[in-house]
């Protein structure tokens, strides 16, 4: 065995649980998680893969390479220490929000943290930057007939992802031109906007299953992410996503990607305009999938983290 994904989020949604299933799907490493009890293989979510229960005795006796797909928010201190002592584990740190909140980062390796952004360079200087693992959806670009649906958001809603900038451009716009929210809810952060967006309250997120996000891209002409991470900015599995289904992306101006054909907005105001006047290209598609393709595609990505991790 080549490694282990050690997956370790409460959460069977989200960038970290995507990153796991897609660094499965393209090197066949197997996706475990740390457990009082070990266990035989069960559905991760509804994503169509499996992953095992294993105890920290079970993981101990490993002879492979683990790699920690997530944070450590589900380990305690103790633990962690074990874990960390006992086996070649590489971390991976996903934005800027976990440098900030993740316990027990003191304990990591930073000879042996990956990230996947440049600009999350600057807070591990020694990490490895690999290339985010993508497995598509689609062979090719879906036709624009498919494309009934003007704009849609697979983001979470949440307060980092500019949720409430695209509620307010929507209460400027007509109805065919109104961003679709389909993402996954922060309940917290929804419920606590009960009074100010009530649009938010009867959402319930598109089922987390592999390419659902792709699927749902091929039916839209634009895909809008307005995440806004701190200091944060690059490549998230919205925006290759929506490479990957052939909507064309609009973004936060921090989060545009160089090469990339897409549009930007920073406002309410100025996403209402830019949804209100855009026109979908096909060209822009068909040269954001040969964009997809050169830089993250799995017979160039998964030879990266093989040698990376070993």
């Amino acid at each position: 065995m080549s490694f282990y994904i050690l997956w370790n989020t409460p959460y069977p949604v989200g960038g970290v649980t995507s990153f796991c299933v897609h660094l499965h799907l393209i090197t066949g490493a197997p996706i475990i998680r740390l457990s009082k009890i070990d266990q035989k293989d069960r559905p991760l979510g509804e994503w169509g893969v499996s992953y095992r229960n294993m105890t920290l005795q079970s993981i101990r006796k490993l002879t492979a390479p683990i790699l920690l797909g997530g944070g450590t928010w589900t380990i305690d201190a103790e633990t962690w220490g074990d874990l960390m002592r006992e086996n070649c584990v590489w971390t991976v740190l996903h934005d800027e929000t976990e440098f900030r909140t993740m316990p027990h980062t003191s304990q990591i390796d930073p000879r042996r943290v990956i990230v996947m952004r440049e600009h999350n360079l600057c807070h591990y200087p020694t990490a490895v930057l690999l290339p985010q693992p993508y497995q598509p959806r689609f062979d090719k670009v879906p036709d624009v007939i498919y494309r009934t649906i003007r704009a849609i958001s697979t983001a979470r809603l949440d307060k980092i992802k500019g949720t409430e900038r695209i509620v307010l451009a929507n209460r400027l716009l007509p109805d065919f031109a109104k961003v679709r929210l389909l993402g996954s809810p922060n309940r917290m952060w929804v419920f606590s906007k009960k009074e100010k967006l009530p649009e938010l309250q009867d959402l319930s997120g598109m089922p987390s299953t592999f390419g659902a996000g792709a699927d749902m891209h091929r039916r839209a002409l634009f895909g809008v992410d307005m995440t806004e991470i701190g200091n944060d900015r690059g490549v998230q599995y919205t925006l290759l996503e929506a490479l990957d289904g052939g909507s064309i992306p609009i973004v936060s101006p921090r989060f545009a990607v160089k090469g990339l054909e897409q549009l930007t907005a920073d406002s309410p105001e100025s996403l209402a305009r830019v949804l209100t006047r855009a026109t979908y290209k096909m060209p822009a598609a068909l040269a954001n999938r040969a964009w997809l393709d050169q830089r993250h595609a799995p017979a160039i990505v998964a030879p990266l983290w093989e040698r990376a991790i070993h």
